[in-house]
């Protein structure tokens, strides 16, 4: 029961926090809010380069919900069958996780 608390644990952790070669949703979240501040900020047109980053970032953020998604849907109901085995509490799943943003022009 440790490995599979621990698995989930990390897999959440990834999908949270991110990796070192990708960005979770905490991260993405305040990039995307840093770009969306320049844009607001500037006078003219934002330039491709920032456009272009506010895309990635989107479509990351949409790979992570759906990951986020997925865990909440499919990974902590058997958890949840192996603590009850044990009497223990099962573990909240989500209800109300954001849906996929819709990125592009």
């Amino acid at each position: 029961m440790a490995d599979a608390l621990k698995a989930l644990d990390d897999q959440a952790a990834d999908i949270g926090d991110g990796k070192p070669d990708e960005l979770g949703i905490g991260p993405l979240n305040r990039e995307l809010g840093r770009l969306a501040f320049m844009i607001e900020s500037g006078d003219a047109r934002p330039a491709a380069l920032l456009e272009a980053s506010v895309e990635q970032y989107c479509q990351e953020l949409a790979k992570r919900l759906t990951q986020w998604h997925d865990l909440n849907q499919q990974k902590i109901s058997p958890v949840n069958t192996l603590l009850q085995k044990q009497n223990l509490a099962p573990l909240p799943i989500a209800t109300s996780i954001p849906s996929t943003p819709r990125c592009g022009k």
